[in-house]
């Protein structure tokens, strides 16, 4: 049986070999997350490159944001190429969103608002969506459907914790009760909407960390470890290996063990697949596991931080495009 850090450098090294096989997008997610557990420099290029990748769709939705038309036009567009590799949660979504179809334009705006400023490119692009959000309602915008928040709880989660980094609007304790309403005080779920549920709680600790920059209190999330530590075998029966290692890493980015995160790490290693490398997923190639790979190695890696960034400023072709326009 191997160590947990021995699983995580296969995992590291499986994905190295094979990085041209990945999709830009997962690429430059596996990666982001080497940086900030190891803070080398080697792991930034990918994160910069699709950055890059993305400029001609920034300066276009960007240019429709001081219209109207425009910016249905933008929303109609993200709506159209919106997708989750998940065939029932897209049919789900797909639904929901086509009466809000603004809001996934407004998630996208959030993540590029935010990842300009982890990645110190804080030029002309990075104002206009600052001020295109400081006009709009955002409490009324994410919470008048909470069928959103029940469909979609990720990405939710995601965009408020994104608006509070950038200094937009704070709406963390909206999201906390409405959360609770739809997932906790209520309904009773099974299947792909309990994996929702827990997913979500995650997320609120994974976000707070800035997806992997820093520690986090426990104290700020002592409701969310509650339901951990009250439904332990629950979660580790019912809930995919993805899951269960972001579980185990809200304990590690609090510097907490126990018994729980280590329930967690033993279904990670179990589920790593000596002879492929990596942590497989009946039916889908190494670029649609990368996502479980990657929590897995956070989860079982060694490392006593986490980093910032990375800061893109210094990149030459970066700097000229989005901090000097």
């Amino acid at each position: 049986m191997l160590k947990s850090t021995e699983i995580a450098e296969r995992i590291k090294e499986t994905y190295g070999r094979n990085a041209l096989s990945l999709t830009l997008s997962r690429l430059e997610h596996f990666y982001l997350r080497l940086y900030r557990a190891t803070g080398l420099e080697e792991y930034a290029l990918p994160v910069a490159l699709e950055w890059l990748a993305n400029e001609d769709n920034l300066v276009e939705v960007v240019a429709s944001l001081g219209d109207r038309g425009m910016i249905k036009r933008a929303s109609e567009k993200v709506f159209e190429e919106y997708e989750t590799w998940d065939r029932k949660k897209f049919i789900v979504r797909k639904k929901i969103y086509e009466k809000h179809k603004e809001l996934l334009l407004y998630i996208l705006l959030a993540q590029w608002l935010v990842k300009q400023k982890n990645y110190k490119l804080e030029g002309s692009f990075y104002k206009k969506i600052f001020t295109f959000f400081s006009q709009l309602d955002l409490k009324k915008e994410f919470f008048s459907d909470l069928d959103v928040l029940k469909y979609d709880p990720i990405h939710v989660i995601n965009t408020v914790y994104y608006l509070y980094q950038a200094g937009v609007v704070d709406l963390r304790r909206e999201l906390k009760d409405k959360f609770c309403q739809v997932f906790l005080a209520s309904e009773k779920f099974s299947g792909y909407m309990y994996e929702n549920m827990v997913y979500g709680l995650t997320h609120f600790i994974i976000a707070d960390s800035g997806f992997y920059q820093h520690y986090i209190k426990r104290a700020d999330f002592e409701w969310v470890f509650d339901y951990f530590e009250g439904n332990t075998e629950r979660i580790l029966k019912e809930i995919n290996v993805d899951i269960i290692g972001e579980v185990g890493m809200c304990y590690k980015l609090c510097r907490q063990k126990g018994k729980v995160r280590r329930l967690c790490e033993k279904f990670v290693r179990d589920s790593f697949d000596e002879k492929l490398g990596y942590i497989p997923r009946k039916g889908k190639d190494l670029s649609r596991t990368a996502h479980r790979n990657i929590v897995a190695y956070l989860l079982l890696v060694e490392n006593d931080r986490f980093y910032e960034g990375p800061d893109l400023s210094r990149v030459n072709f970066l700097k000229e495009k989005f901090v000097e326009n």
